[in-house]
């Protein structure tokens, strides 16, 4: 360093000094992904100054923070883009800037939804949920509340269930927490089974009348009780069955289809016999020795054959 008189022109010349800016700020970043869907992950500064203020800002937000007795500040992060990482010593305004990261969730649940429809009324139909990771826990909720349900060496899910509404179908990864809904489907019992019945009674007494049950499927095997006995019949080709039976009373009439078991009751009927025959006698003693006296039966119907 010279320093010089500019009027003697007098100067004197000394060893300078170099003047240095404080330490500069240096740290590395590290991270870990959330382990959870919407949880947190973690962006780990390290190498900074042991228990020192820092402002930090992660190309997000801007925090104030100490760094820890080994000089770590760790930042507690959902997944998403932190770029750059810029760390400021509020001190002495020095700073470094780095590339950032970003976080991840954890890999979200995918399947698809698949169903068969109960093959008996009151039986369980199938839906079947595919893709999903193989031999997991997860959680099921199709309308009823959270099931625990561990998916197959395939990667399914099969719920056996009766008819029914199940939407929308709802699954949760046990540990990851991550969550998919789809649209549900609907389980449909086979068609019910319908028919109308008809009599005609009996013509004679003690014989036979009939039940016609129509409507029925063609062809088809039925049970059929008639409220008395229960009888396996099959429809003819235009879904009819004739039962035989006796004067009596046949109530309910109770049909179940034999494959799908669906069954329909209905009022059924009372077979009567003809109207019994009725009459009454009277006599009058022959007025002769040898002679004819009578008998007469009144009351029967008018111009009928009798035996």
């Amino acid at each position: 360093i010279v320093v010089t008189n500019p009027t003697t022109l007098c100067f004197t010349s000394v060893t300078g000094v170099t003047l240095t800016d404080p330490a500069p700020v240096v740290f590395t970043v590290t991270s870990s992904n959330p382990t959870t869907c919407s949880g947190n992950g973690a962006i780990t500064l390290t190498g900074l100054d042991a228990s020192s203020s820092y402002s930090v800002n992660d190309g997000v937000t801007t925090n104030t923070l100490t760094s820890n007795a080994s000089g770590v500040i760790t930042l507690t992060r959902a997944s998403g883009s932190y770029d750059p990482i810029v760390v400021t010593n509020p001190t002495t305004l020095c700073f470094t800037s780095v590339t950032g990261v970003t976080l991840t969730d954890p890999a979200p649940v995918v399947f698809t939804v698949t169903s068969s429809n109960p093959t008996t009324c009151g039986g369980n139909g199938v839906i079947t949920l595919s893709g999903l990771d193989a031999s997991t826990d997860y959680l099921v909720d199709f309308g009823t509340g959270n099931q625990s349900i561990t998916s197959s060496i395939i990667g399914e899910i099969v719920l056996n269930n009766p008819e029914g509404t199940y939407d929308p179908i709802d699954v949760t990864h046990a540990t990851t927490l991550c969550n998919a809904s789809v649209t549900g489907v609907t389980l449909t019992d086979p068609a019910p089974v319908t028919f109308t019945v008809a009599s005609s009674n009996p013509l004679t007494c003690a014989g036979n009348g009939t039940i016609t049950l129509t409507g029925l499927d063609a062809t088809t095997t039925y049970d059929v009780n008639d409220g008395v006995s229960t009888t396996t019949l099959t429809s003819n080709a235009s879904g009819v069955i004739t039962l035989s039976r006796t004067e009596g009373t046949y109530t309910p009439i109770v049909v179940t289809h034999a494959s799908t078991l669906c069954s329909e009751s209905v009022t059924g009927v009372i077979l009567t016999d003809p109207a019994p025959v009725t009459f009454t006698v009277t006599s009058s003693d022959p007025t002769t020795c040898s002679g004819n006296g009578t008998i007469t039966l009144s009351g029967l119907l008018t111009g009928t054959s009798y035996d």
